[in-house]
């Protein structure tokens, strides 16, 4: 009986500490975000530059963005509850701008790049601003890891 009783808190604890570490790190999600803010800001410097060929290059960087792995994305929709479907949908949103940059650059037109670029800036501006400091209250400055 005393063995069972330690394996059972032998695993409690485990689990615990795990959760506990999985609570304390970075999401995955920051490092998605950075890597698209890198990809955006290229995308700038290519339409300056009317370099049709990277913005090509670059767009789907933006709309096919690496995602967050499945453990990760069931906290972040667990936290979201009823928003995940409005936080999924500037995601889609900027996936499909960034086909519209794609195929604009391809057909060399500088308008259509531009409006494709502002839809998805658009979208990045909408997100930010109704979950980013949520996402940091709950995800990060709650549990004393920083931003």
């Amino acid at each position: 009986m005393k063995i069972k009783t330690l394996l059972t808190f032998t695993s409690l604890l485990l689990i615990s500490s795990t959760s506990m570490a999985q609570q304390t790190q970075s999401l995955h999600l920051k490092h998605v975000r950075q890597e698209l803010s890198k990809h955006m800001q290229n995308t700038t410097d290519a339409i300056a530059l009317e370099d049709w060929e990277m913005v090509v290059k670059l767009a789907p960087q933006i709309g096919q963005h690496e995602e967050p792995p499945a453990s990760e994305k069931l906290r972040i929709l667990a936290y979201l509850g009823k928003d995940a479907a409005r936080f999924r949908g500037y995601d889609h949103q900027t996936h499909e701008a960034a086909d519209e940059m794609r195929s604009a650059a391809l057909k060399q037109d500088g308008k259509a790049v531009i409006n494709a670029y502002a839809k998805i800036q658009t979208n990045c501006l909408a997100c930010h601003s109704n979950f980013r400091s949520g996402f940091q209250k709950h995800f990060y400055e709650s549990l004393g890891s920083g931003k």
